[in-house]
């Protein structure tokens, strides 16, 4: 491959305005790049979600650039994280005041991903499990069940008749979900500066190594962690600061309160794979969790500590 598209690939785009992501997506595509639209895209999702936000938008693009690709897997994956996105940010949208229409967007994205199951060459069998039951088959947050004779006539409609899927598809219904993130990607960076700014140079009141105050003991610590995920639990994910969540972070690197653990699973519990990834990352860092022959004493903090050790397996390849 041509080293020359390496430092599309190496650059931090998420620092790039979102307006500027998505155009740069649309140019590679036109010049039928999907790779590069894919990167693009991708820096806009991770841009929202830096501030636990989802961008309903450039997760669909990425979606059907993948679909076009002819990666059906990785695109139902992502079709499944653009229909939790649309869950998501509509209930964060309520808590604000916005109604959001989710019906015509989460309607076609559930026959958008059923027609990627069938060109992935999923059985007759697998899209009645599907339909028949919640749990089985592909999972989303909106999902619906249906009795088996409904599942089956659904099953034998998928093979029959094709969603025609094109970027322009749900141009208008995504207007009100794209609104609402620039809103509150505009808030993120009005509070980001705000903590910029009061960031101030060292007290000088201490004049000598003698006048530095006693270190927390590792229980102070510990209960501090625990207010600060408390606060972060009424407050939800999508409210957090750049600075509560570089926080966030830090706990899951560092605490070693199997409580915390437990806090820290019911507080990212709702998150879906894609969007979980940066808090697993840093809880792989933490010692506690990747003994592979200790298990917790706390069933929400042992099942954290299993996808930890599963991430890691993937990861290193063992």
């Amino acid at each position: 491959m041509d080293k020359k598209e390496d430092p599309i690939k190496q650059k931090d785009l998420a620092i790039l305005p979102r307006a500027q992501l998505i155009k740069g997506g649309f140019e590679a595509l036109s010049k039928k790049n999907f790779k590069d639209a894919q990167y693009y895209f991708g820096a806009a999702i991770r841009k929202a979600k830096r501030v636990q936000l989802w961008d309903v938008e450039a997760e669909f693009y990425k979606f059907v650039a993948l679909y076009f690709e002819g990666n059906y897997n990785e695109a139902v994956k992502r079709c499944l994280e653009c229909l939790d996105a649309v869950k998501l940010t509509s209930d964060e949208a309520i808590k604000d005041g916005h109604i959001l229409p989710t019906d015509v967007i989460e309607s076609t994205l559930s026959d958008a991903l059923i027609q990627t199951m069938v060109i992935r060459r999923d059985t007759f069998w697998q899209l009645i499990n599907h339909f028949w039951q919640k749990s089985k088959g592909e999972y989303y947050l909106s999902k619906k069940s249906y009795s088996l004779v409904q599942a089956m006539m659904k099953a034998w409609m998928a093979f029959s008749i094709e969603t025609k899927i094109s970027y322009n598809m749900l141009k208008n219904e995504f207007k009100p979900f794209t609104a609402f993130l620039q809103e509150q990607l505009n808030t993120a960076d009005e509070m980001q500066k705000g903590s910029e700014e009061k960031v101030t140079a060292p007290s000088q009141e201490l004049t000598s190594a003698d006048s530095k105050p006693p270190q927390p003991s590792m229980e102070e610590i510990e209960n501090e962690f625990a207010a600060n995920l408390r606060k972060y639990s009424e407050l939800t994910l999508i409210r957090l600061s750049n600075t509560d969540i570089e926080e966030l972070l830090k706990i899951c690197r560092v605490t070693r309160s199997v409580s915390n653990i437990s806090e820290i699973e019911k507080l990212t519990d709702m998150l879906g794979p894609n969007s979980k990834k940066v808090y697993i990352e840093a809880l792989s860092q933490n010692e506690l969790l990747i003994q592979k022959e200790k298990k917790l004493s706390e069933h929400l903090a042992e099942r954290l500590r299993q996808e930890v050790l599963e991430f890691l397996e993937k990861r290193e390849g063992i």
